[in-house]
């Protein structure tokens, strides 16, 4: 069929009078000679127009409906390869003011919105003027937005009362508490009042107020002479020295000690911490410098659990030459000795010393003092006391095999090793010199008692010494170098020996005899 565009027209909507959500436009096809057809035609004139139903708007059932029709522009039809015109769908044309109606309205809410805040935060200033900012406390108690009168009220009703009780300070490990009459402290109201500052301007920060709070403390006056004073007076309660981990016996159970850092008050800083905090209600902590120990409460406790616990949990036999020694537990904790070790640890050890103080009385009889042989003069005649060879617990030896013996649960005995100890002069050797007379003999008196003593004691330790030919007595052989300008010549030493009697038998020049010298008390 030829192509009449005076004869192409909009079909009537699907559901005519129904509601704009359900019309439809729709154009009815035509089949077009493509060599034939005359449209679009270049002349402006000639352009087809094609009446469509606008989307959205209802007519009633049996009206024209050409009454609703608006002229549109179809889109350009391109032709298959039959030359045939397919049908065409005339989408609605967008309402251009529409954007524009969203943007006015848009433009009015927020010039409404910004206009609202603007009069509430006017009013905001207006109704607050001259209080406390909003979501101020002052040490805990909310004044913010009472005016100043009504919130130092409010203040001198709940903080007066604590002005007069004391301090509590936390001073490291250590509580103590401070009088603040004493120590001269005050509250001034009127700062504390003008510590909360003014109304702010940002609405910011004014708008947070509603939800946050703002700890401001309180304005104090302070002697600090008197605080210093008051503070130093605590020393003696919260300064202490370093106290190492260790473990002690209580009854016959032992328990660790907690090692604690040293600590001494820094009062020159606590006085101004003390005269800010003091009237807060909370603890005042003051600073305090540390000193730390090496032990930790951990190091402690794995010592006491896996050492001590075992070595006293029985008692341990000790195996002599002939007898035995019995330790009780409390015996062994004595010679356990503790002392730090590397990472916090406690490292326990035996105690040579304490093990000879609870051993040894149990087994004094398996040991012999060693004696050298002594010419003595009985009847103006020499005399020989035969030596004897000593006989001691090898302590040094049996220490770590007694300790090894400490981390047994059964089995807890150990054999003790002796050592042996020759005389230096034997009998043999003494009966060998041929000593047979006292060469000369001397006596001195009115020294004071403090020197009688002196004299004893190195007389003592003298008697029985035994020079031999072409030998020199050394007095600070037998005594020790107690005295600084004491001699070592014979003669020198006589003369300090001298308040005491001494027989001394000696070789005669011609006669080359070994020589014995002996000191007696005066």
């Amino acid at each position: 069929m030829p192509y009449d565009a005076d004869k192409t027209r909009a079909m009537p909507p699907v559901n005519p009078g129904g509601t704009a959500s359900e019309q439809t436009t729709k154009i009815s096809p035509v089949n077009v000679d493509a060599s034939t057809a005359a449209w679009p035609s270049e002349e402006p004139d000639n352009e087809p127009t094609v009446t469509a139903a606008v989307p959205g708007v209802g007519f009633p059932a049996g009206e024209d409906a050409t009454e609703f029709m608006q002229p549109v522009t179809p889109p350009q039809p391109q032709p298959d390869d039959s030359g045939v015109y397919g049908p065409v769908m005339i989408e609605p044309g967008e309402d251009e003011d529409q954007p524009r109606t969203g943007k006015k309205k848009a433009l009015l809410v927020a010039a409404a919105v910004v206009g609202a805040f603007g009069l509430l935060y006017g009013l905001d200033i207006l109704i607050s003027s001259g209080n406390v900012p909003r979501g101020v406390t002052v040490a805990g108690v909310e004044v913010g937005g009472l005016a100043h009168d009504e919130a130092e009220k409010k203040l001198r009703d709940e903080i007066g009362p604590r002005l007069s009780k004391p301090v509590a300070l936390k001073a490291g490990d250590v509580t103590a508490e401070l009088d603040p009459k004493t120590a001269g402290l005050e509250l001034d109201w009127d700062a504390t009042i003008d510590r909360a500052g003014s109304q702010p301007l940002s609405p910011i920060t004014r708008i947070t107020s509603f939800f946050t709070s703002r700890e401001v403390g309180v304005a104090t006056k302070g002697d600090d002479a008197k605080v210093s004073g008051a503070l130093e007076a605590l020393r003696p309660k919260v300064d202490h020295e370093p106290i190492e981990g260790t473990i002690k016996l209580e009854g016959a159970n032992p328990v660790a000690v907690e090692p604690h850092d040293g600590q001494k008050l820094k009062v020159e800083e606590a006085v101004n911490k003390v005269v800010s905090n003091w009237a807060s209600g909370n603890p005042v902590e003051v600073p305090m410098d540390f000193t730390p120990v090496k032990t930790t409460k951990e190091g402690v406790e794995k010592a006491l659990n896996e050492v001590v616990k075992t070595a006293v949990s029985g008692p341990v036999k000790i195996k002599g030459e002939g007898k035995d020694a019995t330790l009780t537990p409390e015996q062994i904790f004595a010679t356990l000795a503790f002392e730090p070790g590397d990472g916090g640890a406690l490292n326990v050890k035996p105690n040579k010393d304490k093990l000879v103080e609870a051993a040894l009385p149990q087994l004094k009889d398996t040991v012999k003092e060693g004696k050298d042989a002594q010419i003595v003069f009985e009847g103006g005649r020499p005399t020989v006391k035969e030596s004897v060879d000593g006989l001691d617990l090898d302590w040094d030896k049996n220490l770590q095999p007694y300790f090894d013996t400490l981390k047994k649960t059964d089995g807890r005995e150990v054999k003790f090793e002796y050592k042996h100890t020759p005389a230096k002069v034997t009998t043999e050797q003494a009966n060998k010199m041929g000593i047979k007379e006292v060469i000369g003999e001397f006596q001195t008196g009115g020294f004071a008692a403090a020197s009688g003593v002196n004299i004893r004691v190195v007389a003592e330790k003298v008697n029985g010494a035994i020079v031999k030919p072409k030998e020199t007595f050394s007095l600070n052989k037998y005594t020790g170098p107690a005295a600084p300008r004491r001699a070592t010549s014979r003669r020198a030493s006589s003369r300090t020996a001298s308040p005491a009697r001494r027989s001394v038998a000696a070789s005669r020049s011609s006669r080359p005899r070994s020589t014995t010298r002996r000191t007696t008390r005066a």
